[in-house]
């Protein structure tokens, strides 16, 4: 059961008694915490408060509070980022490309960003783009999942890279 801590807690201890209740599982007293400490102006906690929903499997909720809370922190990246993938787990591939995309505008040399780009693009049936963020993602981290993603988004595109050797 969340316990209503805000008469007698500051919005940073709020935050540490929240982060505590996220650390041992209890997400439902976690969101409550977060909620109460931005109740209180902190606006930091928006992050939190929005990953705690996303790990509770609220995935409404949590893209609700993504559209909320980049209200008050358009500038976050992270945030911008979860609203992505949780765009993508309640399939809906163009909200997440778009997230996505704004959280590179933020964070240009995330690798994980552009390769989510690629997955959210191929996901919304669009493969030469996927194609090209798939690419920019590979080039960034040789050897990494991008290189698989890659070459699913150019086998759906027509194409393979099946015993080729990119440049």
């Amino acid at each position: 059961m969340a316990r209503d801590y805000a008469p007698m807690s500051s919005a940073s201890t709020l935050i540490k008694i929240a982060d505590a209740a996220a650390a041992r599982g209890a997400l439902d007293e976690a969101i409550h915490g977060y909620a109460q400490a931005i109740s209180q102006g902190h606006h930091p906690a928006h992050e939190r408060l929005c990953h705690a929903q996303t790990l509770s499997g609220r995935s409404k909720e949590a893209l609700d509070c993504c559209k909320a809370a980049l209200r008050v922190l358009p500038e976050s990246s992270f945030l911008h980022q979860l609203e992505g993938q949780t765009a993508l787990e309640q399939n809906m591939p163009q909200r997440s490309a778009s997230a996505y995309m704004r959280a590179h505008q933020l964070n240009p040399q995330s690798m994980d960003i552009l390769l989510n780009i690629g997955i959210a693009l191929q996901m919304a049936r669009r493969p030469a783009e996927a194609t090209h963020w798939l690419e920019r993602s590979s080039d960034l981290a040789p050897g990494s999942d991008a290189h698989v993603q890659l070459a699913r988004a150019l086998e759906a595109h027509g194409n393979s890279l099946l015993g080729a050797q990119r440049p």
